[in-house]
């Protein structure tokens, strides 16, 4: 079966990849049922998406991911294939362009695209060009000393200052036991990345400082810790609110109690017997229930009104 997707602007975009992800997972479902299926892609923003990761998960394919920047030597694809299935496409175009010319057929840019990659698709996967390409980029059979001897001539050498750099197998192969320390340590610290989530389009972009999600698993797993980390803040603010609301049922509470209590005050100054009726009267910024009578606190901050209230505010905090 050969599916063929086609994007306005000529580049696979995160939908088709998740057509072509849930399509391709379903297909390996029916034909090996209980097999797991490991799927090598780079690091192209949307091959990290949660949703065709899950889904696929699911349906048995794992997603490994290729270490940034070395797709050039390292993924099949990129070797022997699709320089074939260019050259093949090329030469294909230009010959059934000049057939349709000679039969007066008029053909459109895209149809005269598509025929030609219907032709040229058959030499370019060809079963033993892909075993090569997998062969060529030391991934199958997996070849550690070709990879690095690949890493070297593509990214640069390095220095390697290890102790024993001066043994035989060291000067063989001078970096081979410094780039297996670094994978080892990167796998083992595989779960602090640098992460930002789009909540919108549940797509998780990891960007990469020391170490690298190398599976589908690891963006999974750092899925479900921002969803945790998310839940447990809205949990913390829900707390603080319900916390908040609380208290200020509390004060309410209280000012009502006060409120009922200065029903039966009367003012503080010494021989008034007026009593508060909901007028405005001073009362004391602490308790609420001691309270000077309009006629009094109008008195001035010399009146006998102002001067008991600030005796009594200037001992009411402290009792």
């Amino acid at each position: 079966m050969v599916k063929y997707y086609f994007s306005s602007s000529g580049f696979v975009n995160g939908g088709i990849w998740d057509l072509m992800l849930s399509e391709f997972a379903q297909i390996w479902f029916n034909l090996e049922p209980g097999l797991k299926a490991i799927l090598l892609t780079d690091n192209l923003r949307f091959h990290q998406d949660v949703v065709p990761i899950e889904k696929a998960r699911k349906l048995g394919v794992e997603l490994f991911f290729l270490p940034p920047n070395t797709s050039h030597f390292t993924q099949p694809l990129d070797d022997l294939v699709f320089a074939v299935l260019r050259s093949q496409l090329e030469s294909f175009a230009i010959k059934l362009s000049n057939a349709y010319s000679k039969a007066t057929i008029k053909a459109t840019s895209h149809e005269i695209i598509t025929a030609a990659v219907v032709l040229a698709r058959v030499p370019a996967f060809a079963k033993d060009r892909i075993v090569k390409s997998f062969a060529r980029t030391c991934i199958w059979p997996f070849d550690a000393e070709g990879l690095l001897e690949a890493a070297i001539k593509n990214i640069g050498g390095m220095v390697d200052d290890s102790e024993d750099s001066g043994s035989a197998e060291s000067q063989k192969y001078p970096l081979r036991d410094l780039a297996q320390k670094v994978i080892l340590d990167v796998m083992e610290e595989e779960g602090q990345l640098i992460r930002q989530v789009d909540s919108s389009s549940q797509r998780v972009t990891v960007a990469v400082k020391y170490n690298q999600a190398f599976s589908g698993d690891a963006i999974l797993r750092l899925h479900e810790q921002e969803n945790l980390n998310k839940q447990q803040k809205e949990e913390e603010k829900r707390g603080k609110e319900l916390a908040k609301e609380a208290k200020a049922e509390q004060n309410a509470e209280r000012k009502r109690i006060r409120i009922e209590t200065r029903t039966i005050e009367s003012c503080r100054v010494n021989g008034c017997n007026a009593r508060w009726k909901g007028s405005k009267w001073l009362w004391c910024s602490t308790c609420s229930n001691f309270g000077v009578c309009t006629k009094h606190w109008r008195e001035g901050p010399s009146g006998s009104g102002q001067l008991l209230m600030t005796d009594h505010e200037a001992n009411c905090g402290s009792s």
